[in-house]
C-alpha cells in the first residue's frame, strides 16, 4: 500500500511539473503577440547647469547653477508587438511629468525656484535573452525619443519666460519580463535617455521696464534622464 501511495503521489507531481510548464510556455509573449502596458515611473533628471547667452553676445559666458528640488514620478502607457520570439518593438509615453529646480540667476546671482514639465515619447527595439517559455525574461531595448517640454514657471520675478526647444535622441534601456499567467505579465525597466535642449530666455528688469529685459539663448541644459518603470502588461 506505501508503493501505491507513493506512486500515486510521483503521478501527482508529474503531472502539475507538466501543467506547469504548459502555463508557464503559454503565459511567454511569442512571435505575433500584441500587448499594453500600462504603469508609473520615476524619472530622474541629471542637470546640474545650462549656459546663457544674451542676444548680440557670441559667447556662452554665463553659467545658470541648479540644484535638484524635485524628480517626478508619473503614469505610463505602452503599446508591444512581438515581431519573433526574441525580437519586440515597443512604442510608448508618459502623462506629463513636473521637473522643479533651484536656480542661481546669471545676473544678479539670486537663488530661485523653477519648474517645467516633460513628456516624452520613444520607439525601440528590444530583444529577449532567453526562450519563451521561460518565466523571467531579461531584455535590452535601444531606439529614439522625441520629446516635449511646456510649463515653464519661475519663482523669481526676472526669470519672465523660458522655452526648451523640442528634443530627439537615442534611448537605451535594460529590463525584465515577469509572467502572471496566460494573458498578463509585469515589466520592470530602466531606460536612459539622451536629452540636451537648447531654449530660450527672458530675463526681466527688476524695475519692471521693457528696456532693461534681456533676452538670450540657453543650451549645455544636459538632463540627460534615467527613467525607472514598473507596468503591469496584459495581451490583446
Amino acid at each position: 500500500m506505501l508503493r501505491s501511495a507513493k506512486t500515486i503521489l510521483a503521478s501527482v507531481i508529474a503531472a502539475g511539473a507538466t501543467i506547469g510548464g504548459m502555463q508557464s510556455a503559454s503565459a511567454a509573449l511569442q512571435e505575433g503577440d500584441a500587448a499594453v502596458m500600462v504603469g508609473g515611473s520615476y524619472i530622474y533628471m541629471n542637470e546640474t547647469s545650462y549656459k546663457f547667452r544674451p542676444d548680440g553676445q557670441a559667447e556662452y559666458n554665463t553659467k545658470v547653477k541648479l540644484k535638484k528640488d524635485k524628480d517626478p514620478f508619473t503614469a505610463s502607457l505602452d503599446f508591444l508587438i512581438m515581431a519573433t520570439d526574441d525580437i519586440a518593438v515597443n512604442v510608448g509615453t508618459s502623462w506629463p511629468a513636473t521637473v522643479k529646480r533651484k536656480l542661481k540667476d546669471p545676473v544678479d546671482g539670486n537663488a530661485g525656484k523653477s519648474q517645467y514639465k516633460i513628456m516624452p515619447f520613444h520607439v525601440l527595439g528590444q530583444y529577449y535573452f532567453l526562450p519563451p517559455q521561460e518565466e523571467l525574461r531579461p531584455y535590452v531595448g535601444f531606439g529614439l525619443h522625441y520629446t516635449h517640454f511646456s510649463d515653464f514657471k519661475s519663482g523669481s520675478e526676472k526669470w519672465d519666460k523660458v522655452e526648451f526647444d523640442k528634443s530627439y535622441g537615442v534611448v537605451g534601456k535594460l529590463g525584465l519580463v515577469f509572467n502572471i499567467d496566460e494573458e498578463s505579465f509585469i515589466d520592470a525597466s530602466a531606460s536612459w535617455y539622451y536629452l540636451e535642449p537648447d531654449g530660450k530666455v527672458k530675463l526681466k528688469d527688476p524695475g519692471g521696464s521693457a528696456t532693461g529685459d534681456i533676452k538670450g539663448k540657453l543650451k549645455d541644459a544636459k538632463m540627460n534622464p534615467w527613467i525607472f518603470n514598473v507596468s503591469f502588461g496584459f495581451k490583446i
